[in-house]
């Protein structure tokens, strides 16, 4: 082989290797999957067996192919009766007053899908957006809980969604006896089955000490890379090689499912990591 062909292989090797990392980088951030889990209790009304609930997190104002369409063909798919987000509908860092479109469109049309309940993230804490997001979520159907609940009747029964603040939410920032104390004070205010809705799973102690059965964070973004075996790298508020990142989890009485989420902030790929719907189906232990 001349010192020619060999250039001319070695930049078409080079030209394959980009394009073929180009495919795996864009499959990884923008094909959607659906991961499906079931939720018992012998506390959970009767009446709310069978429910099933399409949890999403950590949006970030994300632009997915064709304007979302595919993403809000699997979320019609699914045929949720409740919808929840979890928190960083919106990007600190990329979204600012003025672009609010993509994050407020897609949280209008989930409501053409099922009831939404949201609560924001650290992202909208902090994000200066935040502000006038709320103003316009606040005009759609859109049910928003800022350390508050709501409540939601099937047959005569009930159940509440309740809904933390960030942490960040908050002057004292990451003083978290304040944030426990906040959950707490909700709690006491109702009776009966309570689903919390709250961002970040590394907060599964105070979650379990305010005695919520079952609990949707999102936040973690699955670990942002994930690995055969050691599963995730690095999540914010975990560091290296961070506990909670995706599914269920169970400790004491709460259990408490983790979103990998759909977008991207600081990490700007995800691997091995694809964008993440999750299904829950509610199951008494009393129906029979």
């Amino acid at each position: 082989m001349t010192n020619g062909e060999l250039i001319i292989c070695s930049a078409l090797g080079v030209t394959a290797l980009a394009a073929g990392l180009s495919a795996f980088f864009y499959y990884g951030n923008n094909h959607i999957t659906c991961s499906e889990y079931e939720y018992s209790s012998e506390n959970l009304p009767e009446s709310f067996n069978g429910v099933k609930i399409l949890h999403i997190s950590d949006f970030h104002n994300t632009s997915f192919p064709k304007n979302g369409v595919q993403l809000l063909k699997k979320c019609v798919q699914v045929k949720p009766d409740y919808i929840f987000i979890t928190g960083d509908l919106i990007d600190k860092r990329r979204t600012s007053p003025k672009d609010l479109d993509t994050a407020v469109n897609f949280a209008l049309r989930l409501t053409e899908i099922a009831p939404v309940y949201y609560i924001p993230g650290n992202h909208e804490a902090v994000s200066p957006a935040y502000t006038e997001l709320k103003r316009r979520i606040l005009k759609t159907p859109v049910i928003l809980l800022e350390n508050s609940y709501a409540q939601v009747e099937r047959n005569g029964e009930e159940l509440n969604i309740a809904g933390a603040c960030d942490p960040a939410s908050y002057y004292y920032d990451y003083d978290y006896s304040y944030f426990r104390k906040k959950l707490c004070d909700i709690k006491k205010s109702v009776s009966g089955f309570t689903v919390l809705l709250s961002h970040r799973p590394d907060r599964i102690e105070d979650y379990v000490y305010a005695e919520y059965p079952l609990v949707f964070s999102g936040h973690a973004h699955g670990g942002q890379v994930r690995l055969p075996i050691i599963g995730g790298l690095y999540a914010p508020n975990q560091g290296v090689l961070p506990k909670y990142t995706k599914g269920f989890y169970q400790k004491g009485d709460t259990s408490m499912v983790v979103s990998r989420g759909l977008g991207n902030s600081r990490g700007p790929v995800r691997v091995f990591n694809c964008p993440e719907l999750v299904l829950v189906k509610l199951k008494s232990a009393q129906s029979k």
